[in-house]
């Protein structure tokens, strides 16, 4: 095996945007008419551009690391017509023989741009080899000049041309790498804020945030069916099991937990120690309670995951669960610098005491009569009690056995 011919092109005369003519501007003219161009359609404009300039790009790609709780980032493979997307999975990145073995790697490392003569080279990097044997005689790869510096993020240029690239290519390489790298950092950015903010706040609640309702006391009333869930003697358990294994129990009853809740449309609010509240909005109040319905019974049915995580027995953990539909407050509140995006109102304190009141019952959920109305064929009378900062008794109501 042989070392790939590698250029160092991290001394070259910096870019000059007149080696890409009219490109610039019709870049420019092409994204303005997109409204919100994509990293695909960034992409795909570019390689396009460069191509009638009379570079022979043949394939092109862009890696561009975010923040996400499960992605890395995301990468874009443009070439023959076709444009393929991809989640990089975050755990472990670093580690992976893909990444350690590639010319993105001596890039991240490097901080330069790197030039690769494929048909001069038996190297043993996946990429490069994989291209080789495609046809490709000459690769490129520059760092994309991003202000954060913190982040993967490169683009490469390969070619079937029978000379590789000519030095006056890969100036204009240079150039159009100049000349895109803002475009690709703007669309970064939004792309992590958003990740934050849906992560963080919740898909609904987050769109509204980045939509800029970001004003204390800036409520909307919304109808939603409201869920509010415990789990039973964390406290205790948590007295006394060692700090990771109660994470662990947290994080199993949180996935049981939120997977149905967001499989069904609603959105997880807040997560109140070992409690979630939850609400799922619609216009349809059906819909909106059938949904909060679904999403107890497969937390039900899954709720041994829960014990099965932390090595408990399955008689030994519980949970309950309150229903209720109605009007909430939905959106700011907070101090003047530290907002926190969530519902309030008369209808969320009822549904709380529905679940507290689950925990003195043998049932696991309860439900409001505003509630029940709505799913009728699954939905049980059981008796009137009175809840804690409630006025009037309460009717509650239970899952019928053909449930």
């Amino acid at each position: 095996m042989t070392s790939p011919v590698v250029s160092d092109l991290s001394g070259a005369e910096g870019p000059c945007t007149t080696l890409l003519g009219d490109l610039p501007e019709r870049l420019a003219l092409h994204f303005a008419s997109l409204g919100k161009p994509t990293f695909e359609e960034l992409l795909d404009a570019l390689s396009r551009g460069l191509c009638e300039l009379g570079v022979p790009v043949w394939r092109a790609f862009v890696g561009i690391e975010t923040l996400h709780p499960v992605h890395s980032g995301r990468t874009v493979t443009w070439g023959e017509g076709r444009i393929d997307t991809r989640q990089r999975d975050r755990e472990g990145v670093t580690r992976q023989p893909d990444y350690l073995n590639s010319p993105v790697r001596l890039v991240d490392e490097s901080g330069a741009p790197l030039r690769i003569r494929l048909t001069k080279t038996d190297s043993d990097m996946p990429t490069l080899a994989a291209l080789k044997r495609a046809g490709g005689t000459d690769y490129v790869i520059h760092p994309l000049p991003f202000i954060d510096r913190n982040r993967t993020a490169v683009i490469s240029f390969a070619t079937q041309a029978p000379d590789g690239f000519g030095q006056r290519d890969l100036d204009r390489i240079a150039a159009a790498v100049a000349v895109i790298g803002p475009q690709f950092e703007r669309l970064a950015v939004r792309e992590i804020a958003v990740n934050l903010l849906d992560t963080y706040v919740g898909p609904r609640s987050g769109r509204r945030v980045f939509e800029g309702l970001i004003n204390r006391g800036d409520l909307v009333t919304v109808s939603a069916a409201i869920l509010f869930a415990d789990l039973r003697d964390y406290t205790a358990l948590s007295e006394r099991m060692p700090g990771p294994a109660t994470v662990q129990l947290l994080d199993a009853w949180f996935d049981v937990l939120g997977e149905p809740i967001e499989k069904q449309g609603g959105e997880i609010l807040k997560f109140l120690g070992d409690g979630v509240l939850a609400v799922f909005p619609g216009a349809d109040a059906h819909e909106a309670c059938r949904a909060a319905l679904e999403a107890a019974a497969d937390t039900d049915r899954n709720f041994y995951r829960v014990a099965d995580a932390a090595s408990l027995p399955r008689d030994e953990i519980g949970y309950g669960i309150g229903l209720h539909y109605g009007d909430v407050g939905y959106g700011n509140v907070g101090t003047r610098t530290r907002l926190d995006f969530t519902v309030i109102g008369p209808a969320v304190n009822l549904t709380s005491r529905l679940q507290d009141l689950s925990k003195r019952l043998p049932h696991t959920v309860l439900a409001s009569a505003a509630f029940a109305a709505h799913v009728p064929d699954v939905m049980i009378p059981h008796a009137s009690h009175d809840l804690r900062g409630i006025a009037e008794p309460v009717e509650v109501y239970t899952l019928s056995s053909a449930r």
